[in-house]
């Protein structure tokens, strides 16, 4: 690390660093409250679109039988891991599915590196077979899956009969204060002649 990042990242513990410790210090007072709502994935039709909200930017989607996670980030914190313990934010609802409660997956999709939505810890857990279709330069993340599509704006994969297609969002991709080159989109998911846009975060 050269000096240039160290004054990075030191200046923005002077900025933020109070703040982020006394709100991790507060929010560990009280619970995480369940989802108000659960999803049954079992009972889901091929012949149709079904799709769950289980928080954040995770989204269950079975797509005319083409099975996909969003952007998953399942546990209950997330930020920079060290020795054993995850350091940021806390999820203020429990997902409505935990991992070892979700279905078969044709595919994941992670938008961009920020670690809300590209959460380590739940990649790690999902099956290794799954498919991963990350944006330009994010690779690296998601490597431990067995096939993985690195996609640039307007270019596009077919998994399990559907095509999805990388596309240009009003955002940014950084995972560290200092990265410059992580990509950053949205996915247009098609399949049957229908259409499904997941635009990650947008402006």
């Amino acid at each position: 690390m050269n000096l240039k990042t160290l004054r990075t990242y030191a200046k923005y513990a002077r900025q933020h660093g109070r703040r982020f410790i006394n709100e991790r210090i507060s929010e560990s007072r009280t619970p995480i409250p369940p989802a108000p709502l659960r999803p049954d994935p079992a009972s889901w039709r091929d012949d149709e679109l079904t799709l769950a909200w289980l928080g954040h930017a995770t989204v269950l989607i079975n797509f005319y039988g083409t099975w996909m996670l969003t952007d998953p980030a399942l546990r209950s914190h997330v930020g920079v891991r060290l020795a054993g313990l995850t350091f940021g934010p806390r999820r203020l609802v429990q997902p409505a599915l935990k991992i070892n409660e979700l279905p078969r997956l044709d595919a994941v999709l992670v938008s961009h590196a920020h670690m809300d939505h590209c959460d380590l810890g739940t990649l790690k857990r999902l099956p290794r077979q799954t498919a991963a279709i990350v944006q330009k330069s994010n690779h690296d993340l998601v490597r431990r899956f067995r096939r993985v599509s690195e996609l640039a704006w307007g270019e596009s994969v077919e998994i399990n009969g559907a095509r999805v297609e990388a596309i240009e969002v009003n955002h940014w991709g950084a995972r560290r204060l200092t990265d410059r080159h992580r990509g950053y989109g949205g996915f247009l998911i098609t399949k049957n002649d229908r259409a499904l846009v997941f635009g990650g975060d947008t402006a």
